[in-house]
């Protein structure tokens, strides 16, 4: 995804702000990124660590030049990311990052870079030594915070940064142009829950990743359309034995959750997945609420196998209740 691109399409004030800070060399030293899941983030945190470092910047990064490829490539030496999507960002690894750029830079440009994504995944621990780092920045260090719930960050942490607000694009239009773009209007249903970009839509529908939890999602709904007393049987058989890799099982539970709220809202942004009868589930907004709660044991490492049947097990003894 050409992530210029998107913010000329979609993010066409976000991207107005962003141009004016580089036009006119007004660069804050912290930026804070924020908007809600689906938006590319950690990719537009990228590309604004790029335009500090372009090549023929015009005023934000080419994307094309060799200091941007080599950030892209992580093979620049001046430049660390603490992803909060892969877990919880500890104290050990802010220390780490302070250490590291406490040093003279090693790169020609003399700039030295930082990304935190989803810094509300912080520890409490980490956040205190992040403070320290934010209130004493050196003139060449740039700190790129990535946010979708402020809401968990603290107001010390804020006002250190530069705030830029990201908004979703409205999901029918996104589906409509990944469709275009060649995704099956299937896969643009469940990915539009997850991405805020056609391009990335479609890269993602082609990911073994993505394949496997849509086929968990509708081997699932196969199960709880069947005969009562086989849908536990169905569903361990099924559905958990090849979701045993963390992050399958995490998107798998995401999507199966965006399922359950189409079903609680009676809307058809699931229209084109085989439909069930939001009747059958006589406590539906709680069993939305056993799918979150799956998803949030997943980032305490527990094993995903656990963390299905527990949930699957409600769920389908919930449409037991529902039918006795």
């Amino acid at each position: 995804m050409k992530v210029r691109d998107y913010l000329v399409r979609r993010q066409k004030q976000a991207l107005r702000l962003l141009e004016c800070a580089f036009s006119s060399n007004k660069i804050p030293h912290a930026y804070l990124l924020s908007g809600e899941a689906g938006i590319p983030l950690k990719e537009i945190a990228l590309f604004l660590a790029q335009s500090l470092l372009c090549d023929h910047p015009n005023p934000l990064a080419d994307e094309t030049c060799l200091s941007c490829r080599r950030l892209r490539s992580f093979s620049y030496q001046d430049f660390l990311l603490l992803d909060g999507s892969a877990g919880t960002i500890k104290k050990e690894a802010v220390q780490n990052l302070s250490s590291l750029f406490s040093r003279t830079p090693l790169e020609e440009k003399g700039i030295m870079i930082y990304v935190i994504h989803l810094a509300e995944n912080m520890t409490a621990e980490a956040v205190n030594a992040l403070l320290k780092f934010l209130e004493e920045p050196k003139s060449t260090t740039y700190a790129i915070l990535t946010s979708e719930n402020t809401s968990r960050i603290l107001p010390t942490i804020l006002s250190r940064c530069e705030e830029v607000r990201f908004r979703l694009a409205p999901r029918e239009e996104l589906i409509d142009e990944a469709v275009f773009l060649g995704a099956k209007r299937e896969d643009a249903e469940l990915l539009s829950t997850l991405a805020n970009s056609g391009e990335l839509i479609v890269s993602l529908s082609k990911e073994e990743s993505f394949l496997k939890a849509k086929e968990g999602l509708r081997c699932t709904i196969k199960a709880l359309s069947g005969e009562k007393s086989d849908i536990v049987y169905n569903l361990e058989r099924e559905v958990i034995p090849p979701l045993k890799n963390k992050d399958d099982a995490k998107l798998y539970l995401h999507f199966l959750g965006a399922y359950f709220k189409s079903l609680l809202l009676s809307n058809k942004e699931m229209s084109s997945l085989p439909s069930l009868k939001p009747e059958l589930f006589p406590h539906l907004s709680k069993d939305l609420e056993i799918i979150l709660a799956a998803e949030g044991e997943l980032k305490l490492g527990i094993q995903p196998a656990l963390i299905l049947e527990h949930a699957l097990r409600y769920i389908a003894e919930d449409i037991r209740d529902g039918t006795n």
